[in-house]
């Protein structure tokens, strides 16, 4: 499987340091022809996913422009734009503000490497070495590669870069005048390379980047983030659709089980309901013995009625809901019957059901009745006392 990489571009020679680990593996190289360190470099590294590119100190001007406090995005537009009065160039620069400083390079010869480099594969972020040791430093002054003949020396605080400069290699009075202790691990191009791999999606303000290479690496960028949403949907579509077919032959065979499980069990199931059937009947007959002797048996009603009533009376109809009786008949005084029903210690809530009707019978005058009660339970029996 492809990793990413680091290649560290420097005055005369180039780093190159993948993510799992090893030293850094360099060749020589030429600025002015970066086309020839191609295959040294497809040698080494193969098809890397992604390549964090890392500009040597040999390769930067420095400065530290006075510019009134403002957004990276904007600051930077500024020294794009003023590049003259601020670096030793000519041409068009590719620059990053790091703290107060500004790292610069021609921007033709920036964009003339990363042609080169990204025919071996994607170019992921361009940062520059002060970048990469100020971090790792803290508080000190380390010496990464220069020029030739040359030192280049980082001074950091806090983790912030305070100076950037080269210096020839062999300057003694300027070495003795120079009393700023040196880090005690010094930053090894090892180091330095497994440490840029973090900048691999950097934001595009602490990049070394022209308004070219700016824009190719936002746009590849967004073109990654849609790939990548692409497959995520993809394989989210794939995921459904493989739960959902595997749930469908899941459902077929647990209904194929219940049909044979079903089958097999129905024998004892018609068993069951019969005996279930057969409870009940026990039960409503065992219910209906005992109401038998209760003071609302129908028949118990039925004759205290016939004692109660009077002998004019006749009882066409008798019905019962559960909990109030009606009474239907006719009699030769249908006004005083509520009376006796209601002055009976079994009956209670007395009332007309209906409107009586006078009719002649046999030339003997008539009257209708429809009376509804209740029976008053017996005291401590089943219905409990009233």
């Amino acid at each position: 499987m492809s990793e990413p990489v680091s290649v560290q571009l420097d005055a005369t020679m180039v780093r190159v340091v993948s993510r799992s680990g090893g030293a850094a593996r360099e060749f020589a190289w030429s600025p002015e022809a970066p086309d020839t360190m191609v295959d040294a470099l497809r040698a080494l590294v193969g098809a890397p996913s992604g390549i964090v590119v890392v500009v040597g100190l040999g390769l930067l001007e420095i400065a530290q422009p006075d510019l009134p406090p403002m957004p990276p995005d904007a600051r930077r537009a500024v020294l794009w734009r003023d590049a003259d009065r601020y670096f030793p160039i000519a041409d068009p620069v590719a620059v990053v503000c790091v703290d107060a400083l500004a790292l610069a390079v021609s921007a033709g010869a920036l964009n003339m490497w990363i042609r080169a480099i990204r025919t071996v594969g994607a170019v992921r972020a361009i940062i520059t070495t002060p970048q990469v040791c100020a971090p790792l430093v803290g508080t000190g002054v380390c010496a990464v590669p220069a020029g030739a003949n040359e030192r280049g020396e980082v001074r950091v605080r806090d983790g912030r870069l305070e100076s950037v400069r080269r210096a020839p290699a062999a300057a003694p009075d300027d070495a003795a005048a120079d009393t700023t202790p040196k880090p005690v691990s010094p930053v090894t191009p090892d180091v330095l390379g497994h440490a840029a791999l973090r900048w691999i999606d950097a934001p595009l303000d602490d990049q070394l980047l022209d308004p070219g290479l700016a824009r190719g690496i936002r746009r590849s960028r967004t073109q990654r983030w849609l790939a990548s949403g692409v497959l995520a949907t993809a394989s989210l579509l794939l995921l459904l659709w493989s739960l959902d077919r595997a749930r469908d032959t899941q459902l077929a065979t647990l209904q194929t089980m219940t049909t044979a499980l079903a089958e097999r069990a129905a024998p004892a199931m018609r068993a069951e309901s019969r005996l279930t059937r057969a409870h009940d009947e026990v039960a409503l007959l065992a219910l209906a013995d005992s109401a038998r002797f209760g003071p609302d048996a129908p028949l118990l009603v039925l004759a205290h009625l016939s004692r109660i009533l009077p002998r004019d009376a006749f009882v066409q109809r008798l019905e019962w809901d559960g909990a109030l009786w009606r009474v239907d008949g006719t009699a030769d005084n249908a006004r005083r019957l509520v009376p006796l029903l209601d002055g009976d210690a079994q009956f209670r809530d007395v009332r007309i059901a209906s409107a009586s009707q006078r009719f002649l019978d046999a030339g003997r005058q008539r009257e209708s009745f429809a009376i509804s009660f209740r029976i008053r339970p017996a005291s401590g029996g089943a219905h409990g006392t009233p």
